[in-house]
């Protein structure tokens, strides 16, 4: 029987339209559908040539998170090798358990857009083959909210992710990760009660 393999991807961009814009840096958290972590995954990556960085929202992000600026700027790969390494990784994780990978992001538009956008770029088949999960979705669904009211500032406080973030992709992603799996088991027990 294949097994499910969730993989928690953030990006980190300057700005918010692939093509346009660049994606800096991508991180990701593969784990069993149990919660058992089977690795990370993070890359800085080159600006693409034709692209430039918004200027809003290198204003209004990054101006705030000079931390988190820095370290996407640290050990930048180009495109090409950026992506070839995280389909490799994706699928040595699928090959090694016996597994399908699940891309799983919050806003899944944002994240997968990027990425898909970047394989597509790279001349790279995209190893999750469109298999995707959006966290805001699941948190509508089990808390019965509209779009508006399933933001990350508006999560139940055992929850805990927006004022946690470092806006360090990898480690957004692994927040991101807990986050899931947490709304995930408060589905399945809602389910069974």
């Amino acid at each position: 029987m294949t097994k499910t393999i969730y993989i928690s991807v953030d990006i980190k961009s300057d700005g918010p339209n692939y093509g346009k814009n660049s994606m800096l840096s991508l991180g990701a958290d593969a784990r069993f559908a149990n919660n058992e972590p089977l690795g990370l995954f993070s890359s800085n990556i080159e600006p693409l040539p034709f692209a430039h960085p918004d200027t809003e929202t290198m204003q209004t992000f990054w101006a705030k998170h000079p931390q988190a600026w820095q370290a996407s700027q640290k050990n930048q790969r180009t495109p090409q090798v950026a992506m070839a390494a995280f389909a490799k990784w994706v699928l040595d994780l699928e090959q090694h358990n016996n597994s399908k990978a699940v891309f799983v992001a919050y806003p899944l538009w944002y994240d997968y857009g990027y990425v898909d956008y970047y394989f597509k770029y790279c001349l790279i088949n995209n190893p999750f083959e469109g298999r995707t999960v959006d966290i805001r979705s699941m948190i509508m669904g089990l808390l019965g909210v509209d779009y508006n009211q399933a933001s990350k500032h508006d999560l139940p406080a055992e929850w805990e992710l927006d004022h946690t973030l470092t806006h360090i992709a990898v480690e957004d992603a692994t927040k991101q990760a807990g986050l899931f799996f947490k709304v995930r088991e408060a589905s399945f027990a809602r389910l069974s009660n």
